[in-house]
């Protein structure tokens, strides 16, 4: 203010507006900071007013309204835009001027850029580097990144360490999508770009190609695709391209060729059924991914349906679009003539459409299988090996499943180990893995669950006589083989029983008169399970005996002075023995002394000839009498029949030679109702001979015969009944001549059938029980053809103990790799399989120099000092049994494997030959040893069936026992298994053990270790084939070691009486042997035969009569 001269009047200086800062720069969508004054405003007349006014282009100006404009301060909004602040001040006498304007620069958006580009790799493949296409822009331009990855393209995680403006992924499993966040530096802004998706295409031969036809010929195939991996993996899938119209149950296999070029089934066979109405690939999924080898050839085949038999092809030529890293594709192949034999024949380089998918993930592996009580606890299931080739962490989830194929989660089971709960049934297991969003399943694991058991009851109260002996029982409802028992008799504890199973017989001992009880204190089964209830005791009764006339043994006529005497002690009487059949023997030039032939069960004539009919002639009114009130007639002898009796009639046949039997199969007849036709062997019923044969057909025949067998068009087995008796009638019997076939050939059952079938009943034999044994020669533990051959390191001998088999194993000492010593030891010591040494290499022989005999530098004695010092010192046990290579040994050898049983305590008593010891094999007759080779001589190498089942009579050697038995005739001296006819592989060895255990022979799977050039797939299909095959049977599977003694120890006793009571059949046995043995029980008429097997407990000396209820 200033003061003018006038006094009247005020004078004022011009108003000035001030001064407000300053220029801003800001980040798009932030406010600015406030404005304010940095010069106040002076002149004019106070006080002041302000309007804060903007402007969008410095030019034209607008008031800001509203209070907060009308302060000597502002605080501008949030802009999107440059703009200019200014201020206008007015004075009390409303004069007014406008500060300088203020310049807000509001910096462009953010904007994230492009990045790029979208790709498709292969599973496990590694995507090209992502790389930025443009750049971000807007903000401040001080940027940061963060690459995210996607699943889905909905929900993102952070890649750990992608902070770069590009990304080089790492490989990737399945469709992953990427992008990249953009960050301010100064605005702290974030913004997400665009996505790029990589696809992950399945690894497979076939990718875009679509078939040229389809077919359907009324013709089932096994169709393939032939392939090599170029790469370590794993196969996860199946691949078929079906139209329509294809559907039904194909059968999946998954076939690896080994380096002779054989191919062999490493997966499979699956049965995999789906319903039509779709065209284009299907895929299956293998239980487990399946381990593929780089610079191995592989097939995989899937059947066509028969009914169906649709199936797409391509015409000639065929080549696929594309190729990749992993595997390559070779030709389509085919098999016409077996669905289940591997395809391999090409029909002008078409293709059939099938295809895998290659995962080089595997999951890892659990462990370990277990057994388990009812409603019991599992031990934890644990991790054993690591998974591998997965991409990122892994995630785990725990499944179950009732059958091995239908799988569910176990809920909150995602965890490395899995403890399971208390399980009342068989349960699988198995841990799924993802990583890198691939899945894939470990093997699974079974928890095997007992029955429930609920009871072990005793059998039977029993009334048996003075100085004789009975048989119980236990019978066990529920647990699991083999039991444990305890028991008391008259409150006293007897010796514990091992190895029970359910209903077998347990040996009292001889017992006085008197009165038992027996009564159980404790039953376990093989986990340990204890049953609910042990049931109620039992009483045994002794009284005095009474005396006993009438036998149910055989009555054997013959006669010495006959010229054909000799058959019988060279051909038949070894039969009888052989079967165990309880027999007198009435060797006389006349039927004039003979005891009561109806004190027998069977009357048997011996050979041909017995008598010649007129200066003696044939009781035959003796043996009407016997025939028709219940005994048996079994006639070796048709001259019996040149002579009318009351049971012949006139014979119309006439006599031809042939060298072939049929026999008759329908009606069912049980003589011979082991030689009804099936898929394991479809002339079941057909024998052919070495040579022609003839049958001796007599001038009468049987009233009412019934023709079992012919010889070409002449009956040569005939039966029938006359009264209470039945009749068995031998037109011929050469047969069992090596000359024309011989024994064990397929005949021999026909023999011991029609005696029990002709027998008064009951009628007892010793018989042997139907068992199972494995012999494997030249074993190594070393599979040549790679680490999957189920030979290496044993694995074959697992897989036989899944299905109770316990092979025997002689080993090629020197070729064992000392890496796999220990699960050999463990195998052998854990009486999974017996072993002794056969040789030291395929070349280099321990108990006979085959390719040198005469070299002076071979020692037989030191080898067997060697190769037994092999196992002492790897403390491998060595079996009782040895099988030399080449079947030679010298006498050498015999004598050292003497001393080293005395001097280490070994236990070798057995030998497995069919040569003289000392004796080249090419030139040597084979052994003269029992039951059937005594005095009988032909070479050891011929393609026959050999069995052998008798003590040797080599001086100093008497007590070595040699058994063997080879079905040399079928299939080529042994049974061979082979990868690529496995169909083949066990109808074959159906057909060798049936027929040994219809010989009463010891039944014996053998081959040699290189044969076992197979998957493990492969081979625990043939097994389970073999095994399931002889159900029927009901066999024991017993290791070689526990046979061939218990064939010495069934040679060793002999059955001398059979009588019976109302209740009881009394059988009395003698000798001396080292173990139980069993004896038949054959009960019925007619073709209603039924067997008990009877438990014939160990001797030491004298005799034994054991009672047995009916």
């Amino acid at each position: 203010m200033t003061y003018s001269p006038n006094p009247n009047y005020l004078s004022f200086a011009q108003i000035d507006a001030g001064r407000i800062g300053n220029d801003q720069l800001i980040c798009y969508g932030y406010a600015p900071e406030i404005l304010s004054f940095t010069e106040a405003p002076s002149g004019g007349l106070p006080p002041y007013s302000y309007r804060w006014q903007r402007s969008n282009d410095r030019t034209t100006w607008s008031d800001i309204t509203g209070t907060t404009a009308s302060r000597n301060t502002y605080s501008p909004p949030v802009l999107g835009r440059n703009a200019w602040f200014r201020c206008r001040v007015s004075d009390a006498a409303n004069v007014s001027e406008y500060t300088n304007a203020v310049a807000i620069s509001v910096s462009s958006g953010l904007t994230a850029g492009l990045i790029g580009q979208a790709q498709s790799v292969y599973n496990g493949g590694i995507p090209l580097p992502l790389t930025e296409i443009e750049a971000a822009e807007g903000g401040s331009e001080s940027y940061t990144y963060q690459w995210q990855m996607s699943s889905d393209g909905l929900s993102w995680s952070n890649i750990p360490g992608a902070v770069t403006s590009s990304l080089a992924p790492s490989a990737v499993f399945s469709t992953t999508f990427y992008r990249r966040l953009v960050s301010d530096g100064v605005c702290g802004g974030t913004i997400a770009g665009n996505s790029v998706r990589i696809s992950v295409d399945q690894i497979t031969l076939y990718t875009t190609e679509t078939p040229f036809i389809y077919n359907n010929e009324e013709q089932t195939y096994n169709l393939g695709t032939e392939f090599r991996c170029t790469a370590n993996g794993y196969i996860t899938r199946a691949r078929l391209f079906t139209n329509d119209q294809e559907e039904g149950e194909h059968i999946v296999r998954l076939w690896m060729e080994d380096e002779s070029g054989v191919y062999e089934t490493i997966a499979g066979p699956f049965a995999w059924n789906f319903e039509g109405g779709y065209t284009g690939w299907r895929e299956f999924d293998f239980p487990s991914p399946i381990a593929v080898q780089s610079g191995m050839n592989y097939i995989i085949s899937i059947t066509n349906v028969p009914g169906n038999y649709w199936y797409a092809q391509t015409v000639e030529e065929f080549s696929p679009l594309s190729e990749n890293d992993y595997i390559e594709y070779i030709r389509g192949v085919y098999n016409a003539e077996n669905p289940d034999n591997v395809p391999t024949t090409e029909y002008h380089h078409a293709s059939y459409f099938r295809d895998v998918v290659f995962s080089r993930f595997s999951p890892g592996s659990i462990g370990y299988p277990q057994s388990i009580c009812y409603n019991t606890v599992p031990e934890p299931l644990v991790q054993i090996s690591n998974p591998s080739g997965g991409s990122g962490p892994y995630y785990f989830q725990w499944q179950q499943s009732s059958d091995n194929m239908i799988w569910s989660d176990i809920p909150n089971a995602t965890s490395l180990g899995y403890s399971p709960p208390a399980l009342t049934e068989n349960t699988y297991y198995r841990r799924s893995v993802t990583s890198g969003g691939v899945s894939a399943s470990s093997s699974s694991v079974l928890i095997s669950v007992g029955e429930l058991f609920s009871e072990a009851q005793l059998y039977d109260d029993m009334t048996i006589y003075n100085n004789t002996a009975a048989n119980f029982r236990v019978v066990l409802s529920g647990g699991t083989g083999p039991f444990t028992i305890n028991y008391t008799r008259n409150g006293e504890p007897q010796a514990s029983v091992q190895n029970y199973s359910s209903g077998a017989d347990i040996f009292t001992g001889v017992l006085t008169t008197g009165t038992y009880f027996y009564e159980l204190t404790s039953v376990f089964d093989v986990n340990g399970c204890i049953p609910a209830s042990l049931g109620t005791s039992i009483t045994l009764t002794v009284v005095e005996a009474s005396p006993e006339t009438r036998t149910n043994k055989a009555y054997v006529i013959v006669n010495r002075q006959s010229s054909y005497f000799s058959d019988y002690t060279l051909y038949i009487k070894p039969y009888l023995d052989n079967f165990g059949i309880p027999y007198d023997e009435y060797d006389q030039a006349t039927p004039a002394t003979m005891t009561e032939l109806t004190n027998y069960a069977i009357i048997i004539f011996g050979h041909r000839n017995v008598y010649d009919g007129v200066i003696t002639e044939y009781p035959l009114d003796l043996l009407e009498n016997a025939v028709s009130i219940g005994v048996g007639l079994y006639s070796l002898d048709p001259h019996l029949f040149d002579y009318q009796s009351d049971f012949t009639v006139a014979e119309t046949s006439q006599p031809v030679s042939s060298s072939t039997i049929d026999i008759i199969t329908s009606p069912v007849h049980y003589i011979t109702e082991t030689h009804i036709d099936d898929d394991y062997n479809q002339t079941n019923d057909i024998i052919n001979l070495l040579t022609s044969m003839t049958a001796d057909l007599s001038t009468y025949t049987l009233n009412n015969p019934l023709n079992l067998a012919f010889l070409g068009a002449s009956p040569l087995l005939v039966v029938s009944s006359f009264g209470n008796g039945r009749i068995v009638k031998w037109n011929g019997y050469d047969w069992v001549k090596e000359s024309v076939l011989g024994p064990v050939y397929g005949m021999d059952d026909l023999i011991w059938r029609s005696i029990v079938w002709s027998a008064r009943k009951p009628f007892v034999m010793q018989g042997l029980p139907p068992m199972v044994t494995m012999r494997v020669d030249d074993v190594d533990g070393a599979a040549p053809y790679g680490m999957d051959q189920v030979a290496e390191n044993f694995q074959w001998i697992d897989i036989c103990n899944e299905y109770n088999i316990i092979p025997w194993c002689g080993t090629f000492n020197d070729n064992i790799p000392a890496n796999y010593i220990p699960k050999f030891r463990n195998l052998i010591n854990g009486n999974l399989t017996t072993a002794s040494p056969h040789a030291f290499s395929a070349d280099e022989f321990i108990y006979y120099n085959l390719p040198d005999p005469d070299d002076p530098d071979f020692n037989a004695a030191a080898n067997v000092s060697r190769a037994i010092d092999f196992y002492l010192s790897n403390n491998l046990n060595i079996s009782k049994l040895i099988v030399p290579h080449y079947y030679v040994i010298e006498e050498e050898a015999l004598q050292q494997i003497t001393l080293m049983n005395a001097q280490y305590d070994l236990n070798i008593e057995f030998l497995g030959t069919h040569m003289d010891h000392s004796n080249s094999w090419y030139s040597s007759e084979w052994l003269n040893c029992g039951p059937y080779r005594i005095d009988r001589y032909g070479r050891p190498a011929e393609v026959r069936p050999v069995y052998y089942g008798d003590y040797v009579d080599w001086v100093g050697f008497e007590y070595i026992f040699n058994c063997v038995t080879e079905i040399r005739d079928d299939g080529g001296y042994e049974w061979s298994p082979s990868a690529s006819d496995i169909q083949g592989t066990i109808n074959r060895g159906v057909r060798h053990l049936r027929r040994a255990m219809n010989s009463m022979v010891l039944p014996t799977l053998f081959t040699h270790d290189d044969y076992l050039e197979m998957s493990a797939s492969s081979w625990r299909t043939i097994i389970s084939g073999v095994t399931s095959a002889l159900s029927s049977y009901a066999p024991e599977y017993r290791s070689m070691d526990y046979a061939v003694q218990y064939i010495r120890a069934k040679s060793n006793i002999s059955i001398t009486n059979v009588t019976e009571t109302e209740t009881l059949v009394n059988v009395t046995y003698s000798g001396s042997n080292d173990m139980d043995t069993k004896c038949y029980l054959f009960t019925g008429s007619g073709n209603q035969i039924t067997h008990r097997i009877v438990t014939l407990p160990m001797i030491t000396s004298g005799s034994v009569t054991i009672s047995i209820l009916k």
